[in-house]
């Protein structure tokens, strides 16, 4: 772009691209080309404002290559582009193209590479272009017909403001999350969200809406899926109480139902044999019975079952306190002759003898306060009243039989 030459080098200035995939070259033209190509390498360019981008690393035409030498640089930095001399063509040559946006089309713009110097490389900057999008393009000369442009292989790049290349760089970062991210790349989406707030009110005029939408559609996304997550685990969590509250009400009317069968199995034994031990076996079995059928209730498990069993055992074992109760009965008498001739058992006496028309008071007495009844075997010789009294009606004998529950006594009386 510049016909200024000094001690056969050339001096220029230009502005770095937008970052992306893309390249830069630069080539040197001039109307007189008699000048030193050898000392092209020894240029001195001057830019300033650094300004990072990114960039393709190959564009081709043909067998004719050309490439940047670094796919990132500074605007302080040289930039070199390498090409190759192809064959069976004179010279190839890289041409730099701006695209009109009023009409819709790409013009020529400079012209910043040639073959004909062999492969080598030039140093180059885009400081004195325009803002804009550029790109690159190859022709060959002497493939047997007229000049061939590359535009199956263009490489576009683009010159922007600092503003610009800020926002680019944040609208590469969005536009990677891609369509449909989520919560699996939610580190990645707070990081674009980061960068976007970071950029300056100027800067983020530079983002455009669709690219705005992906980053604010990922983050309700991620926002979306979280909220499902958690109704999931929520959900999983209320399965898995209910299930356990289920399992702890069966366990539960289980241990209540197996606790009033061994109650029914004890009240069973102490009826059987109603011993003082058996008895308290099956008491302690009940009390057992009603905690468990207690916790069963707590836990919401039906008891009807296990409370019908308590109910038998319970009934059971009251059987088996009374008959225990009633074998342990003794009865006592009032009148000391009577008890003077009991035995040691305390179930017959001797013959106590009475004369005809006498009455002889018994005043027996159970020790459990049960009823004491009486009856005699010989209702001609000797009659008993259903308050224990004799009385004596003809000679012989005759035994009165005194029952309170299930214990009696036999009293032999003799009447003369």
């Amino acid at each position: 772009k510049s016909n200024d030459f000094e001690d056969g080098k050339l001096y220029d200035e230009f502005d770095l691209g937008r970052p992306g995939k893309h390249v830069i070259y630069a080539e040197v033209t001039s109307d007189d080309w008699d000048y030193n190509w050898d000392t092209i390498n020894d240029l001195n360019w001057s830019v300033t404002e650094p300004v990072e981008f990114n960039l393709t690393s190959k564009g081709e035409v043909g067998n004719f290559t050309f490439s940047i030498e670094k796919e990132a640089a500074l605007r302080d930095e040289k930039i070199a582009v390498t090409y190759g001399q192809a064959e069976h063509a004179d010279y190839y040559w890289v041409d730099i193209e701006k695209w009109d946006e009023e009409n819709k089309e790409w013009r020529w713009y400079d012209h910043v590479a040639d073959s004909r110097r062999g492969a080598d490389s030039l140093y180059f900057s885009t400081g004195d272009m325009e803002l804009g999008i550029y790109r690159l393009t190859a022709k060959a000369a002497g493939l047997g017909y007229e000049d061939k442009e590359a535009s199956n292989n263009p490489i576009i790049f683009y010159v922007v403001t600092p503003d610009e290349l800020a926002a680019h760089k944040v609208a590469e970062q969005i536009e990677e999350l891609g369509s449909d991210a989520g919560l699996a790349q939610e580190s990645a989406i707070a990081a674009a969200r980061k960068a976007y707030d970071a950029l300056t009110a100027a800067q983020k005029k530079y983002i455009d809406e669709d690219t705005l939408k992906t980053l604010t559609d990922a983050e309700a996304r991620v926002a979306s899926q979280k909220a499902e997550e958690k109704a999931k685990e929520e959900k999983a969590k209320e399965e898995k109480e209910k299930a356990e509250k289920e399992k702890a009400k069966a366990d539960a009317k289980a241990k209540a139902e197996a606790e009033a069968a061994k109650a029914v199995t004890a009240a069973n034994t102490a009826k059987s044999n109603p011993t003082d031990a058996n008895i308290k076996a099956a008491e302690d079995a009940i009390a057992a019975a009603k905690t468990a059928m207690n916790a069963a209730k707590a836990a919401g498990a039906d008891v009807s079952a296990a409370s019908k069993q308590i109910s038998t055992a319970e009934t059971t074992n009251a059987d088996a306190k009374k008959a225990a109760a009633e074998a342990n009965v003794k009865i006592t008498f009032g009148n000391k002759t009577v008890t003077k001739k009991l035995n040691k058992a305390g179930t017959k006496t001797s013959t106590i003898t009475i004369k005809k028309g006498k009455t002889l008071k018994l005043k027996a007495k159970a020790s459990d306060g049960s009823k004491v009844t009486y009856k005699t075997n010989k209702k001609k010789v000797a009659s008993v009243s259903s308050k224990g009294v004799i009385k004596g009606l003809k000679k012989g004998k005759a035994t009165i039989t005194v029952k309170a529950g299930k214990k009696t006594v036999k009293v032999v009386i003799k009447v003369k």
